[in-house]
This record gives C-alpha cells, sequence and structure tokens, in this order.
C-alpha cells in the first residue's frame, strides 16, 4: 500500500521524494503506438484480464474507455493485477487507491 500511496502522492512518501511528478505522470500514460488498447495489440489479451479499453503505460495497464473495458471506473486510472497479492489500482480522478492485502 505505500508503493500505491507514493505514486498516488506524485512520487513522493512521508515528505521524501522518490519519483518526480512528471516521472510518474508519464509512467501511467498509455505508451502503446497511436493510442491503441491491448486487444488490438496482442493475441490472447482477453486471458490476461486485457480487453478492448485498456491501454499500457511504462509498468502499469491504464484504464482509457471504461465503456469499452465494461469496467465501473474512471479514464486514467492505472493498475497492476500480480501475483502473490501485488494487485493495485490507483484512480487519480477519483483519488482512490487500494491493493491486495499482505500476504505476511
Amino acid at each position: 500500500m505505500r508503493f500505491c500511496k507514493m505514486l498516488a502522492n506524485g512520487g513522493e512518501l512521508d515528505g521524501e521524494r522518490i519519483l518526480g511528478p512528471r516521472t510518474v505522470r508519464f509512467m501511467t500514460q498509455n505508451h502503446l503506438p497511436d493510442g491503441r488498447d491491448l486487444r488490438t495489440m496482442a493475441q490472447g489479451a482477453e486471458l490476461a484480464g486485457a480487453g478492448p479499453g485498456v491501454g499500457f503505460g511504462l509498468g502499469f495497464a491504464v484504464l482509457l474507455d471504461p465503456a469499452a473495458a465494461q469496467v465501473l471506473g474512471t479514464p486514467g486510472e492505472y493498475y497492476w493485477g500480480g501475483a502473490a497479492a501485488t494487485a493495485f489500482f490507483i484512480s487519480p480522478t477519483e483519488d482512490l487507491s487500494s491493493s491486495c492485502p499482505s500476504l505476511n
């Protein structure tokens, strides 16, 4: 959750700058060619939970179109659906973040 808090706070955590705010903004933009989504870029993307309306930034999936993705969300949300309880999402517009509980 601390990682999410750092990203949601523009790269700062507990008063310490970890990443620059421009870096965080750049990382969380869709970097697929021509603004396309994952479904148009990769075979089997649906199997990985990346259907239409979802792009990819530098390390995160990025919600481009909630209607196309058929999810309740806000364009610009970014998330990671990792294994071993590393899944999280951050919605800068809604000022929300969430992560899976630790397996400790």
